[in-house]
């Protein structure tokens, strides 16, 4: 059932990241996914792209080194789909994981530059919780490199997180 697959995958997202209950997402994503592998057929389905996207959503929040290839691989494949499909929003949500991605790295440069493509898709989007996500993200990576352009992003960051009544924000 895709229309209930969708309609779950960005709630569940939510409430493991909140409650700390990561463990729990990527073991019911991962079976989601082992699932329609089954049917030999769904790979090429959207939703199949998205669950991926939020495997990984659900394993990059957890921050966990180092990173290995196989979720690297599943990042970049999410991309490749969703760019061939024209996903705009699985991509923006795939750029995010990126900059994170390459934040827990310690690769504060590119986790910069992936940052502000994400930025881009999401304003486009017009979607303000991963905006002020990905604004936290620039913040976390800029203190390093620019202590003023950290100190205004996290200006940006607070107003957005505030307009939309994002307390954990």
């Amino acid at each position: 059932n895709y229309e209930a697959l969708d309609k779950m995958m960005e709630t569940l997202t939510l409430f493991c990241d909140m409650r700390s209950k990561y463990q729990v997402g990527e073991a019911l994503f991962q079976q989601a996914i082992e699932q329609l592998l089954a049917l030999n057929t769904e790979a090429v389905h959207t939703t199949f792209t998205r669950l991926q996207a939020r495997y990984v959503q659900i394993w990059v929040l957890t921050e966990r080194h180092p990173v290995p290839n196989t979720i690297r691989q599943r990042l970049n494949d999410c991309i490749t789909l969703a760019e061939q499909r024209g996903e705009r929003e699985t991509i923006a949500l795939c750029l995010w994981l990126q900059g994170k991605l390459a934040r827990i790295e310690n690769n504060l440069s590119e986790a910069i530059f992936v940052y502000e493509k994400a930025l881009i898709y999401n304003e486009q989007l017009d979607n303000d919780y991963y905006i002020g996500r990905i604004l936290r993200g620039m913040v976390y990576s800029s203190f390093a490199v620019n202590w003023g352009r950290a100190n205004d992003l996290n200006q940006r960051h607070l107003n957005v997180t505030r307009s939309i009544g994002d307390r954990s924000g």
